[in-house]
């Protein structure tokens, strides 16, 4: 999934304001056999900013499903 945000027509100490950020996120839980329930999700953040600082964020989570009762 990914998904885009854009912001303009602010201002910040009397200058133009804008921001943009995408987030991309995938995942993938395995469905049969012994690992089944293993899971394992990459989520990308990119952020850009007249404002603050510019971010770049990649994450990687491993999962495991389970059930309690």
């Amino acid at each position: 999934m990914t998904r885009y945000y854009n912001g303009r027509g602010g201002e910040y100490r009397g200058l133009e304001a804008r921001e943009h950020e995408t987030n991309t996120q995938l995942k993938y839980v395995i469905q049969d056999g012994m690992f089944r329930g293993v899971g394992a999700e990459l989520r990308h953040a990119v952020s850009r900013s007249t404002y603050a600082s510019d971010r770049d964020n990649v994450r990687v989570y491993l999962t495991y499903d389970f059930v309690l009762w």
